[in-house]
């Protein structure tokens, strides 16, 4: 649905997807896809839940060297699986991450965040994803994201808030 929406104008986006497949031939057979998808090009593809990410990286590492891929990154939803990815984070062969954050899910700020800067892969989320199938909030959603951006003060509020 995506890539017929940015038909005639998939230079005016920013394109990000994801790798989730065990299986070698299964990875590049949804690499292939995506690239033709999209122009021949992903702006920011991830390994989705860190799922064989050895393997799933030399593939995107390929792509990348080819000029198919801008940027890669990982994923993962369970703050169980950080461990890991501050490893694959710690590899030099990312340069992005997503992973959950709001104010009910702050484990990411312990070591994930701090290790970013450390690392200095991302100054800051680039992107949310919220679920909605909602028109209307997803239009909310978005404008949420200009600056003025929360201060210190405003997000130890909304923290305060969420705890109860």
């Amino acid at each position: 649905m995506l890539a017929r929406t940015l038909e005639g104008r998939r230079q005016r986006a920013l394109v990000a997807t994801k790798l989730w497949s065990a299986g070698d031939a299964e990875a590049r057979q949804q690499a292939e896809h995506a690239l033709d998808w999209f122009g021949g090009r992903i702006d920011l593809y991830q390994v989705h839940n860190l799922l064989a990410w050895p393997e799933r990286l030399d593939l995107l590492q390929r792509l990348r060297d080819a000029g198919s891929v801008t940027a890669i990154g990982a994923t993962h939803y369970a703050p169980s699986a950080f461990p890991e990815l501050a490893r694959v984070m710690r590899s030099g062969r990312i340069g992005a991450i997503q992973v959950p954050y709001n104010p009910r899910e702050r484990e990411v700020e312990r070591e994930i965040l701090p290790l970013v800067e450390e690392l200095g892969l991302d100054p800051r989320c680039h992107v949310a994803i919220p679920a909605t199938s909602s028109p209307e909030h997803m239009a909310a959603n978005a404008a949420a994201g200009s600056p003025p951006w929360l201060d210190k003060d405003a997000r130890a509020y909304v923290a305060r808030l969420a705890e109860g």
